[in-house]
């Protein structure tokens, strides 16, 4: 691929954009980028890698040379590290994880099939900068569907972010931008209920490590 961002460079995150998209379109791994000394600063903000906010400064690196010995007069093969992504979902139906349950996931017209680990996870292989999935668990006449925002996950302190997982949770269908304030109250009620937390309608601490751990960052 075309690298679509400038090594060496001071990178304005946009909306949407995450350490693992912005070290795909740069020709990065993402660890590389996220570990580097001058994006000391927004670790110690305790950003999430995979959920910056839009004016977020992350420094994108210099490529370093690496030399490979290889034979002559053979094929060798090259993997970049880092491609492809994984994609780890985890549905709920009625509160509880459905383990072992066949799934199909579309992305970018592409279709991934298999079936939810133990633990009810979907995990499958995807591109790092793919923008969104559909989901479909189970098989018909009980089949549900799940839509992802893949590049579009805020920190979970916005409301969008809040809004954002609790409806990848199944527990909000509405709109997610600059949402009521009783629609926020109303999704972080059936939230804090399903999980025997108080329901205070608020993103509390508890209930923000809850949320963040149901959905996995």
């Amino acid at each position: 691929m075309v690298n679509r961002l400038n090594p060496g460079t001071h990178h304005t995150v946009r909306e949407g954009e995450s350490v693992e998209s912005i070290a795909y379109e740069s020709g990065h791994v993402g660890r590389t980028l996220w570990n580097h000394a001058e994006n000391e600063p927004l670790r110690k903000e305790g950003r999430d890698p995979n959920a910056l906010a839009e004016g977020d400064v992350l420094y994108i690196p210099p490529f370093r040379e690496k030399k490979v010995t290889v034979r002559t007069g053979a094929v060798h093969k090259f993997t970049r590290r880092g491609v492809p992504s994984v994609l780890r979902f985890l549905p709920l139906v009625f509160g509880q994880p459905m383990p072992r349950t066949p799934f199909t996931v579309v992305v970018e017209g592409k279709e991934l099939q298999g079936k939810t680990t133990d633990r009810g996870l979907v995990e499958c292989f995807i591109r790092p900068d793919a923008p969104r999935a559909t989901v479909y668990l189970g098989e018909e006449p009980f089949l549900l569907t799940y839509e992802l925002d893949l590049r579009m996950l805020a920190p979970v302190e916005t409301p969008h972010g809040t809004l954002t997982r609790l409806r990848n949770l199944g527990l909000h269908d509405g709109p997610i931008d600059n949402p009521p304030a009783d629609v926020l109250e109303g999704a972080l009620r059936r939230f804090q209920e399903q999980q025997g937390l108080p329901t205070t309608g608020e993103l509390d601490a508890r209930t923000r490590e809850t949320l963040l751990a149901r959905h996995g960052r």
